[in-house]
């Protein structure tokens, strides 16, 4: 895991663009911008998953100094980007609950959640996975539909 050390400041300087980013520009802006290139990535397995960990509680722990209002977003965006740089697939997952309400944002590898916590895939709906125009009605940005 020596070679990930030198990552690091990457990964840290990936985390600061997008936490500008996000404050300049429109969320499907930032998403565009950091969406994964691409690349040849390897397939799922152990090691992927491993790196992902590291990479993960690096940007926690030094990235959380820099903390925002919306950390758990803009360093899952930031590790997808990162990760894919890496050649490692991960997948940004946005996800609500009801009682009470919360959001929260984290990136999955080969299906696993990164760090997160078990009940999370039990607690949190997708948003990819609400009815169509749930998103709509959700996003209080969003112009209303002329009648």
């Amino acid at each position: 895991m020596l070679f990930a050390l030198f990552r690091i400041p990457a990964l840290l300087q990936t985390h600061a663009k997008v936490q500008r980013a996000l404050k300049q520009q429109s969320f499907d802006q930032v998403l565009a911008q950091f969406a994964p290139r691409s690349v040849a990535h390897s397939p799922p397995n152990a090691d992927n998953l491993m790196r992902a960990r590291f990479f993960t509680r690096c940007l926690r722990h030094y990235g959380g100094r820099f903390r925002s209002s919306s950390a758990c977003l803009d360093q899952s965006i930031a590790l997808r980007h990162f990760l894919a740089e890496q050649k490692i697939d991960a997948v940004l997952k946005i996800g609500i609950k009801r009682n009470p309400f919360a959001a929260h944002a984290w990136i999955e590898v080969a299906g696993t959640p990164v760090l997160e916590a078990d009940h999370l895939k039990r607690d949190f709906v997708c948003f990819d996975t609400l009815p169509e125009g749930t998103i709509a009605l959700l996003n209080p940005f969003e112009s209303k539909p002329k009648q």
